[in-house]
């Protein structure tokens, strides 16, 4: 199961979450600005900016990495995904260098994408805000509700980093239709395995119900319509390894990752 699970490709479904994730993007290049975008884990918030680098040319995506953390880090990352060789390990250099190619991206009509921004360091951030101040580079961060570690040493730069956003999106949860649609992609059949797929979703995140469906199908096969009894025993594969006798709609499921 665990090789279908891998590799198996899946559509990508324009989920009420993507459409909000866009507004962001469309605001920060029509107005060569910053954006922020936060929102519950697991509702597709980087899955949507990943489709979005793959779909545009214009978008760099820098997702974050422990080693990315720092400015040094993040002047790297930035760097390697604009596809800049450097060599650089004194850290003005290197800064020097970033620029120099934030303001070429810039030129050349690109905008960049972060994702979880919130686990850079205060200082990473603001220093990669400076390309849009410095050079019009759109820039769009995506994460979660946490917030920056703080201390009353770095309350300047978080208020520095604060002002310099344009737009804020708190992302609603998903809408019923989502989960519908996302049905549908899985080939469920009869209203009570879409009510059942539903009920999951808002108690959970669109993660999870897609980790039941990616299951159910695994464990259906490639071919064949799902129906609650392949949704439940997914449920049950999930959370206890069990086959039999589990409700669907319960609150709280945390599935295997």
């Amino acid at each position: 199961m665990n090789d279908f699970l891998t590799n198996r490709k899946r559509r990508f479904i324009a989920t009420s979450i993507h459409e909000q994730v866009q507004e962001a993007v469309q605001f920060s290049v029509e107005r060569n600005a910053v954006s922020l975008v936060v929102g519950r884990p697991g509702n597709g918030k980087s899955t949507s900016i990943r489709h979005i680098a793959e779909a545009d040319p214009r978008a760099i995506l820098l997702d974050f990495k422990p080693r990315f953390r720092t400015t040094k880090g993040m002047h790297r990352a930035f760097m390697e995904e604009c596809g800049w060789w450097h060599s650089h390990k004194n850290g003005h250099d290197l800064e020097v260098a970033a620029e120099a190619c934030a303001r070429e991206r810039a030129e050349t009509g690109n905008y960049l994408l972060v994702d979880e921004y919130q686990n850079f360091d205060l200082e990473a951030v603001r220093a990669l805000l400076r390309f849009n101040d410095d050079y019009g580079l759109p820039i769009i961060l995506v994460g979660n509700f946490s917030r920056f570690r703080r201390t009353k040493t770095d309350a300047h730069t978080y208020e520095q980093i604060t002002s310099r956003i344009w737009k804020s999106i708190k992302l609603d949860n998903p809408i019923r239709q989502d989960f519908i649609e996302i049905g549908v992609e899985y080939n469920l059949e009869g209203q009570p395995a879409y009510e059942e797929l539903v009920v999951l979703g808002h108690n959970t995140c669109i993660r999870e119900a897609v980790q039941v469906l990616e299951t159910a199908r695994a464990l259906r096969g490639e071919h064949g319509s799902l129906g609650v009894e392949h949704l439940r025993e997914a449920v049950n594969f999930l959370t206890e390894g069990a086959t039999k006798n589990l409700t669907l709609a319960t609150p709280g499921l945390r599935t295997v990752r």
